[in-house]
């Protein structure tokens, strides 16, 4: 099993300037779209829920000005010397994301995770569009996988995005907790956000943070909320 306790500094914002000189890659998790008809995205608790402090509800408390997840992806060495798409368009599903490391540009991948009711089992749907920066034209690649493919993907892959794309699915850190809950604000609205978290909220290891956050509330907070809010 891969250690996550570092990749909360994967999550860092990369500015795009950095673009040609390596490849970077944004990861988008629950993304409603990609969703089957009639369908709700899967979400599970945060990963050791029992033994996490409860995060405040407004993150810059916490030190994240934002949730987007943007990474370095690693530029390899082809036998064929090129970084452009290779010729061949048979290529298997997965090995799409080593497009990725065959030279500088950005990708982004959209993922969500549901539960399919044939197969009586939970699926990834994964949306990837690698654009390289010799390239004119982008690829797209979209797929599904089950979970138990993907559990065992993360168990021997150790791909960067395998483990930061297992960060956010599992809500292992802080950044990956806000990033899940603000993608459901987005797609779901606010309510959606908190009706979610209420599930499993109450599971929490403890609520200090919480509640400073309650106390340290002022009655122009709570008049900047309203005013955001359509009554």
């Amino acid at each position: 099993m891969a250690n996550f306790n570092h990749l909360a500094s994967l999550f860092e914002d990369i500015s795009l300037e950095d673009v040609p000189t390596t490849h970077v890659l944004e990861i988008e998790y629950p993304v409603r779209g990609l969703l089957p008809p009639d369908t709700e995205p899967s979400l599970t608790p945060p990963v050791e829920l029992g033994n996490r402090e409860a995060p405040p509800h407004d993150q810059t408390r916490a030190g994240v000005f934002q949730s987007i997840c943007r990474i370095h992806i690693p530029i390899e060495e082809h036998h064929n010397g090129s970084d452009s798409f290779p010729e061949d368009e048979l290529i298997p599903q997965l090995t799409a994301f080593q497009n990725m490391t065959r030279g500088p540009g950005t990708s982004r991948l959209s993922v969500v995770m549901f539960h399919d009711e044939g197969f009586a089992d939970e699926f990834l749907r994964l949306d990837l569009h690698i654009s390289l920066k010799r390239e004119t034209t982008s690829r797209h690649y979209d797929f599904e996988i089950s979970l138990k493919q993907w559990q065992k993907m993360v168990n021997e892959d150790q791909s960067l995005w395998v483990k930061v794309l297992d960060e956010l699915i599992t809500r292992r850190s802080v950044r990956a907790y806000y990033h899940v809950r603000n993608r459901m604000a987005a797609d779901y609205g606010e309510e959606a956000a908190v009706a979610e978290e209420a599930k499993w909220g109450a599971g929490w290891g403890g609520t200090q943070l919480r509640q400073q956050e309650r106390d340290a509330t002022t009655v122009d907070d709570i008049d900047k909320m309203v005013e955001g809010m359509d009554l």
